[in-house]
């Protein structure tokens, strides 16, 4: 028994009638509480902030139940447009929401995305809210760097159009986060793959290009080891990180370039 339900048992029967079921919900309680003769304050402080708990455990239970519902009804979704450099295939922001914003909110969520101050360098962070009609939400974030440059990092980009192209390809790696959500294309033999989308790959080659700048480079084994890491087999390259692992990768390449610039701040 936990501590709650032992104490809404204690007031519970110094308070309502032994007659009452028990079986009954703090505002029930409270209901009954203040109708006594001997109808205590303090003891109504109590029960309404036991009510709050009971609500908010509640509604967390209710969140959970239709987060899982949710994940369950929903579809693979399918990358629809073609990197017009690698000429690879990856899902836009459009095929995301088309596909499973139907089924989130059939089952009472809905997502609010908000930018934030990031504590890495050269990086900013985009915050989602998860709400649920229950009254229970959860936040999520995630710090991504924002990157002008493509594949052999020659600038692309406008600062302009790389916020925009950064704002549009987090929101899509958080709103496929929350769902678990799995991006797939048709291989010739029937199989799907859930590996990193083409702008994934090209942030974590940004980010291996500033662990070199800070002479803190991850190539030759140490490029080996780290694909191991993120569960890539010999032979593998960026491009096989599947979406799991996506923010593992991230971290531990922060890590090589943070510890790279606090070493050089030492030196200086």
């Amino acid at each position: 028994m936990s501590e709650q339900t032992a104490e809404i048992d204690n007031v519970k029967t110094a308070m309502v009638p032994m007659e009452t079921s028990s079986a009954m919900s703090p505002m029930e309680i409270i209901q009954l509480a203040v109708m006594r003769p001997d109808f205590d304050v303090e003891k109504l402080k109590e029960l309404v902030a036991l009510q709050k708990e009971f609500q908010a455990e509640q509604a967390k239970r209710e969140f959970a139940v239709a987060m899982n519902k949710a994940q369950s009804e929903m579809k693979a979704v399918i990358r629809d447009k073609q990197n017009d450099h690698t000429k690879k295939m990856y899902p836009t922001l459009d095929a995301v929401s088309t596909t499973i914003k139907p089924t989130y909110t059939a089952n009472g969520f809905s997502l609010t995305f908000g930018e934030a101050e990031s504590p890495l360098d050269k990086h900013c962070r985009m915050c989602v809210t998860i709400q649920h009609v229950g009254g229970h939400s959860e936040e999520r974030h995630v710090d991504l760097p924002i990157s002008e440059s493509g594949t052999g990092g020659k600038q692309m980009l406008t600062p302009i159009h790389a916020k925009g192209a950064w704002s549009t390809y987090a929101q899509r790696y958080l709103t496929c986060m929350v769902f678990s959500v799995t991006i797939a294309d048709q291989d010739t033999d029937g199989n799907t793959k859930d590996v990193i989308s083409e702008s994934a790959v090209e942030t974590l080659n940004d980010m291996l290009a500033q662990c070199r700048a800070v002479g803190n480079p991850v190539e030759g084994k140490r490029l080996v080891a780290f694909l191991k890491t993120v569960g890539v087999d010999d032979g593998g390259t960026i491009g096989d990180i599947t979406q799991s692992k996506f923010l593992t990768a991230v971290g531990l390449l922060t890590k090589c370039i943070s510890s790279a610039a606090k070493k050089a701040e030492v030196a200086s």
